[in-house]
């Protein structure tokens, strides 16, 4: 039986300072999503509400946004048939240009006026370049010489800013142990003291460390991954908004209604009534195992070939523009 192929492919060569992922997903509900890579997304078609660190907009075709690291997201189609290529890639590979390549903070991403720039044809024609290559060929210093010049372009037309982190190999060590005792109880009403004897540090002091590391508090933190969780509640159960609320770790309904508002500019109530009406209605499942599987077929990609994919790689290449 013939293997089938799906538009992805996975790069590891940490010798040389390379590592990304990049895949073609459709592009349907919302999945509150937080990395600690650097994220691109490119829109292939439709229209897809994007939310990232709490500010809503609408990426139309042919849009690039760059979402830096630990920044949270999430994106829901507007329309059917939205596929968007994404790379998800380490931020070592700009260790050449500079030591504090984990502090970069780039601002790349298109408005109606700046979307068909040279700077942003560069970067989608190169990403395509790059699946091209992938999907096509055995040449891997061609895939190594196209990501390279990838990042190279990323820091010449996009110069980026610096966050500051100051935080030592042993306290980054003390923050992962942190940030898996949170991850593992969230649902639980945890608080900065709970959390400040995990790290035997004062309270005072993670709090620091969250701010340096995550580039948000404590509790923005805690309620970053309470409400991945209860999206995925609305998306595939029928409980009330204060069981949602109370079962993710939220102290009361006002509470969860308050984050939420802030997160995606809208309330529990009308993302419900966005997901249970019209055309995507049927989109909603059953279990929390079929949305996580749904998520992760996502991330491995749409069959190889399609059509839209194939018809935007090669308008991607033809526009680049290398000068």
């Amino acid at each position: 039986m013939e293997e089938k192929l799906f538009y992805n492919q996975y790069y590891d060569q940490p010798q040389r300072d390379i590592y990304f992922f990049q895949f073609v997903q459709e592009i349907k509900k919302h999945n509150l999503l937080w990395r600690d890579n650097m994220t691109l997304i490119i829109l292939l078609s439709g229209e897809v509400e994007i939310t990232v660190h709490g500010n809503v907009t609408t990426m139309k075709e042919d849009d690039v946004f760059l979402i830096n690291p630990n920044y949270e997201y999430s994106t829901m189609a507007q329309k059917r048939d939205c596929f968007a290529s994404v790379v998800v890639f380490d931020p070592v590979i700009f260790r050449r240009n500079t030591d504090n390549f984990d502090a970069l903070l780039f601002d790349c991403r298109t408005t109606d006026e700046t979307r068909y720039e040279d700077r942003f044809n560069r970067i989608r024609g190169l990403t395509a370049y790059l699946m091209k290559r992938g999907m096509t060929d055995e040449n891997l210093l061609d895939i190594e010489g196209a990501y390279y010049l990838f990042a190279s372009m990323l820091i010449r037309d996009f110069p980026p800013d610096y966050f500051k982190s100051g935080l030592g190999e042993q306290r980054l060590y003390t923050f992962d142990n942190i940030l898996e005792y949170i991850r593992s109880n969230y649902k639980s009403n945890i608080t900065l003291q709970d959390v400040a004897k995990v790290g035997n540090y004062n309270p005072a002091y993670i709090s620091h460390l969250f701010k340096s590391k995550v580039r948000v508090g404590f509790h923005d933190c805690v309620t970053r991954l309470r409400l991945r969780s209860a999206v995925a509640d609305l998306n595939h159960t029928d409980k009330s908004m204060v069981q949602v609320a109370l079962d993710n770790g939220f102290p009361n309904a006002k509470s969860f209604y308050k984050s939420f508002r802030e997160m995606y500019q809208k309330t529990p109530f009308q993302y419900k009534k966005q997901i249970m009406s019209g055309e995507f209605s049927e989109l909603r499942f059953s279990t929390p195992e079929q949305q996580h599987s749904q998520q992760r077929a996502s991330e491995m990609g749409i069959p190889y070939p399609n059509d839209i994919v194939e018809k935007k790689v090669k308008e991607y290449m033809d526009r680049m523009c290398l000068i």
